[in-house]
């Protein structure tokens, strides 16, 4: 009878513990269940979109002559072939504890990443950027990002950011995929 007492008094025990680390590591990394939702949401509004782009009949028009497009927005236009949903999961895990997705510009250890592709390097008012991010100029396209989240101290040595980079192709593909559904 002790033997089964002890038993499972170190399962109680060992569950307790193994809670206790989960909501500790939750609290530094400074993940929460909001920031899961805020995830989620913007996941969920991208398919809705995406599903009703595609159910829309096709309406033929007369072709017009194309018009010129910013440089920028033909950044944000570059393909990418990453899915959305991996990469918002991917971002979660290894972005969300420094980096917010806020609109409101709130930043926490690294500057919010809401609308980065094609936006200018360096811009966000109230952020302390490193002088090598500084110094690199223009805006952010997918290639860049590619680089610099595959690497980013490959990219910029003396760059505040001391992640070590995300070093799976496909992952980068899905989270600059997921970033670009991050825009007004």
């Amino acid at each position: 009878m002790d033997f089964f007492k002890n038993f499972i008094a170190s399962i109680i025990f060992t569950a307790a513990v193994l809670l206790f680390i989960n909501v500790a590591g939750n609290i530094l990394v400074g993940q929460t269940n909001t920031d899961s939702k805020e995830v989620n949401e913007v996941v969920e509004a991208k398919v809705q979109t995406e599903e009703i782009a595609e159910a829309k009949p096709e309406v033929k028009a007369q072709p017009e002559a194309p018009t010129p497009t910013p440089a920028a927005e033909q950044t944000i236009v570059a393909s990418s072939s990453g899915n959305i949903e991996m990469g918002a999961n991917t971002f979660r895990r290894k972005c969300m504890g420094c980096h917010p997705i806020s609109e409101d510009g709130q930043n926490r250890t690294g500057p919010s990443l809401f609308g980065v592709v094609g936006r200018t390097k360096a811009s966000i008012d109230g952020y302390r950027y490193s002088e090598g991010i500084k110094n690199l100029g223009g805006v952010w396209s997918e290639k860049e990002l590619n680089t610099f989240i595959a690497g980013p101290r490959a990219m910029v040595p003396n760059t505040k950011m001391t992640f070590s980079g995300v070093k799976k192709e496909d992952q980068r593909d899905d989270i600059i995929a997921y970033l670009k559904t991050l825009s007004k």
